[in-house]
């Protein structure tokens, strides 16, 4: 996620590098710290035997951090992002008031390869600390906290009551057959006085293979947000294409797996839903014969017509060599019920969103269809982030069905965009285009 640039050191870089490490972290080696705190239900009430970690991590930038599926893995420490590094300092499990308390040693919270001053203080790590929800079998859900730097004189941590998310989260596939549509829904994070949205991230898979990763906040779907679920005002929605789910991202027999990750005021909180296997739909859907398809770049353009990029395999990629920022496919004029891009590589993918636009207007080649004016398209969906590995993007979207087929499209593009000021956001691989129709 970093490019790192070397450059000379002169004097003046060299009074700065010192200024960064003054203001990074000191903690003394030979004293002792302490983290400490309170785990309790979704109710407040004390949970004995939680499983509690105290954990370390650190870069060489201190910009890096675990994600939450990572912390909430079956082994955090094992094979973190590039670049970084996560240790555990100690582990346990509350007590019967459902407390926990960690005291070690600063040498325990230095940061590897990181300074020592003339005095022998160590530069300090971050540190979190993750409980696991006793109550879930799979061992992926639970309560983190926000980052901790202890200082050199700040010597104890009281992290607070730590409760867990009663989140209520379903994965609805009972309309599957019909909208072609997964409804997940799940109960929002309680906000109390702070006027920032909680950001949501959403992991869905089987057992093996790759996984989809939906970000959002709430707000409109079509523009990547979680949508306000018009039955209940406590809770969000966010729809996927079942067709995708079942063919890329479910087991074999339709069963799949399914969390809800939050970032709240206080804490993070990961939530499993309950799911039920998506029904075969096999019979459902039917590709759509793209008659052209290209890599839109600022000076030329790369046909990816008869590669991997539409092989009908998203294990395959197909490198894109012309920095491009949009992916243009010619349709015959028809009706989409799904479409997107999958396993694909795209640069500065964490700081950046793929918008999925269609026209009905037929343009006649490529140019026309450049050339048109915005007016020509109509947004259908927008993913932001990461979906996957480092730079992975997977974006998918499914049209209810129900009252319609579907989008009615003869041209189709994806353009990324830089979801944070100064990014460039340029696709590097295509892995596949996946565009369907519902089979009449």
């Amino acid at each position: 996620m970093l490019n790192r640039k070397l450059f000379g050191l002169s004097a003046m870089s060299a009074l700065a590098l010192m200024a960064t490490a003054c203001g990074n972290p000191a903690i003394d080696p030979n004293q002792t710290y302490t983290a400490k705190g309170v785990v309790a239900d979704a109710s407040g009430m004390p949970i004995q035997n939680a499983q509690v970690t105290f954990l370390k991590y650190y870069s060489d930038s201190r910009l890096l951090e675990p994600s939450l599926e990572q912390l909430f893995s079956e082994d955090a420490t094992v094979n973190p992002p590039a670049g970084l590094g996560i240790e555990v300092v100690a582990s346990g499990t509350t007590d019967a008031n459902g407390e926990y308390k960690f005291e070690v040693l600063g040498e325990k919270l230095a940061q590897p390869g990181g300074y020592t001053t003339a005095e022998g203080l160590v530069e300090g790590a971050s540190t979190l600390v993750v409980v696991k929800d006793p109550t879930d079998a799979s061992d992926r859900t639970g309560v983190a906290t926000y980052p901790k730097e202890f200082m050199r004189s700040d010597f104890i941590w009281d992290a607070g009551t730590l409760k867990m998310w009663d989140s209520g989260a379903e994965a609805d596939v009972t309309g599957a057959l019909t909208t072609g549509l997964v409804t997940l829904r799940w109960t929002k994070i309680e906000r109390g006085n702070s006027m920032v949205k909680n950001t949501y991230r959403i992991w869905v898979g089987g057992d093996t293979g790759p996984a989809l990763l939906i970000l959002c906040s709430q707000g409109d779907e079509l523009e990547g947000g979680c949508g306000q679920d018009p039955a209940d005002a406590t809770k969000l929605v966010r729809s996927i294409s079942a067709f995708s789910l079942r063919t890329y991202y479910a087991n074999a027999d339709g069963s799949f797996d399914a969390y809800v990750m939050a970032r709240g005021v206080q804490y993070r909180y990961a939530s499993r839903f309950s799911v039920t296997n998506i029904p075969d739909l096999t019979d459902t859907r039917d590709p759509v014969g793209v008659e052209g398809i290209w890599a839109v770049g600022p000076t030329s353009d790369q046909e990816l017509t008869g590669t991997p990029a539409v092989d009908g395999n998203p294990a395959t990629r197909q490198e894109i060599t012309n920095n491009a920022t949009a992916i243009y496919a010619k349709l015959p004029l028809s009706v989409v019920t799904d479409a997107g891009v999958l396993n694909t590589l795209v640069k500065n993918a964490a700081s950046g969103c793929l918008v999925l636009e269609f026209s009905a207007t037929v343009f006649n080649d490529l140019a026309a269809a450049k050339n048109s004016s915005a007016g020509d398209w109509s947004k259908a969906g927008k993913f932001c982030g990461e979906t996957g590995g480092r730079d992975e993007v997977s974006a998918l979207a499914g049209f209810d069905t129900a009252a319609s087929q579907g989008k009615t499209a003869g041209w189709m593009r994806l353009v990324a965009v830089p979801d944070s000021a100064g990014a460039v956001v340029e696709f590097q691989a295509v892995g596949e285009v996946a565009i369907y129709k519902a089979r009449l």
